[in-house]
């Protein structure tokens, strides 16, 4: 999964207690609809857990039934290809969520350590990148379960994230 990219799961009561029958189209559309209102500019895909598993399992991370993938040096080239191809897919009959995966412009944070101002406030570069580290969740503990012969590791992490980097400001 990319880092831009995140699961979510909606667990549904069983048919028998929802107060109006509806389709699985119908669910999708109502979710869609809301998650477009309330967070703009995002991709929804909607399917199964198990089946969107298999599918990336099976396809190096592609979460589709039918992908199709363009190589290429160009960043700039490739998004615009993949956007031609994409506008002319969503025109086939039958198909849904389709969309040109990103490529390029994901945000990210680049430290340059100037080691001279730091040392003078008594620093050294490990300290400031551990810093920096903690700003994204830094791991505090971890923890095994063993299940049968299958070992399972959870790592927990702590958040640090300094007033004026909220998105309160």
């Amino acid at each position: 999964m990319a880092l831009d990219q995140s699961d979510v799961y909606v667990m549904l009561k069983p048919v028998s207690e929802w107060p109006q029958k509806r389709t699985k189209d119908d669910l999708i559309t109502a979710m869609r609809a809301r998650l477009t209102q309330h967070a703009p500019g995002a991709v929804y895909s909607f399917s199964q857990p198990i089946q969107m598993r298999m599918q990336e399992l099976m396809e190096a991370g592609v979460r589709s039934d039918i992908a199709l993938k363009i190589y290429g040096e160009d960043l700039a080239v490739l998004r615009e290809k993949a956007n031609q191809v994409a506008s002319v897919l969503q025109r086939v009959s039958g198909a849904e969520d389709v969309r040109a995966e990103r490529v390029a412009g994901l945000p990210y944070l680049r430290i340059r350590i100037r080691r001279e101002p730091i040392a003078r406030h008594g620093l050294n570069a490990s300290d400031v990148l551990d810093t920096v580290e903690a700003l994204g969740g830094k791991r505090v503990a971890r923890w095994w379960r063993v299940t049968g012969d299958t070992p399972c590791r959870y790592d927990f992490r702590q958040t640090s994230v300094p007033a004026r980097t909220r998105s309160e400001n």
